[in-house]
């Protein structure tokens, strides 16, 4: 086919999005594409990889004994404000708070017996409403710190430090996110075809906030598959009598507030305080009578209590 002096060329489509591709990113406009999408589809699994990771972080732990004391035990079951409902219900068996109708706490001046109720014992001040109390700070103290290091430490509890790293992963997706708006811009500027680039970072951003929502919901704490085995086992085992007394705890109530919460206080008067909050953490019934059908026996330690095996 001839073509007469001075006539343009013939424009094919998508032609002018090749040409001269080379000088910008060194890829064109499908090559791009393609390789924006595969970073995605690696982020992706990398965020998922970082994640299952973190939530299977619990290491077997040799020789491991199967006690756990009456904190221990609350944390698995339930996290931190469990944790202040079984140091409340310590307190109230030893008469070193009270606790009325409505729910409000009221100290009568006596002592803690470990480092957690003397937290909750101040944290509580003059009064204050225990059905709305949440875990009064005490994943962020330091007596809180140390119980999550000890269950940590036991490959009983995900390990807070990997869930952190974890939950950060998913700005990963933002950041191909920018390097695909970096060359939007760019191909802009050029004068290039760029509906296909708008319309994957359109797609982008639902994914990423998908992604993130998921990673946040999978990366709360919790207990590891070893510390979910140790509190099944406790659930398991006979009541037995406290092996040594220490503080004149009440082990049934602190046990049965650690696995069921404060409903499940061994006082009518009290649990009846708590009732109203159906579908809370301090609102589960306790399915056996006493102590939850935990081997429980309360002895000397930095949490207060020892109950297990």
């Amino acid at each position: 086919m001839e073509v007469k002096a001075g006539a343009k060329p013939t424009q094919y489509p998508f032609a002018e999005w090749n040409h001269g591709m080379e000088e910008s990113w060194g890829l064109t406009g499908p090559q791009f594409l393609a390789a924006y999408w595969a970073a995605i589809c690696v982020t992706i699994g990398v965020i998922a990889l970082v994640v299952l990771r973190a939530r299977g972080s619990g290491k077997s732990v040799s020789g491991y004994d199967n006690e756990l004391d009456c904190y221990e035990l609350a944390m698995l079951v339930a996290g931190p404000r469990r944790v202040v409902e079984a140091a409340v219900a310590g307190l109230i068996s030893r008469s070193a708070v009270r606790v009325s109708r409505e729910g409000v706490g009221y100290p009568t001046g006596g002592d803690p017996s470990n480092s957690i109720e003397a937290f909750v014992l101040g944290k509580i001040g003059r009064s204050h409403r225990l059905t709305a109390a949440g875990d009064l700070g005490f994943a962020k103290a330091d007596v809180g710190g140390r119980l999550t290091a000890r269950l940590v430490a036991r490959g009983l509890y995900v390990d807070p430090w990997s869930l952190l790293k974890a939950r950060r992963t998913h700005w990963l997706m933002l950041c191909v996110a920018f390097v695909g708006f970096a060359r939007l811009t760019n191909g802009i500027v050029l004068g290039r075809p760029v509906l296909l680039l708008v319309m994957s970072l359109a797609v982008t951003f639902p994914i990423w906030a998908a992604t993130a929502l998921i990673t946040i919901a999978k990366t709360r704490p919790r207990a590891t598959a070893f510390g979910r085995l140790a509190v099944q086992r406790a659930r398991g085992m006979a009541p037995r009598g406290p092996r040594q007394a220490w503080g004149h705890v009440d082990p049934l109530a602190v046990v049965s507030v650690a696995l069921a919460g404060m409903v499940a206080y061994p006082d009518a008067g009290v649990a009846g305080a708590f009732i109203p909050l159906r579908g809370s953490s301090m609102s589960h019934v306790p399915d056996t009578d006493s102590c939850g059908g935990i081997t429980s026996g309360c002895g000397s330690g930095d949490s207060g209590s020892a109950c297990g095996g």
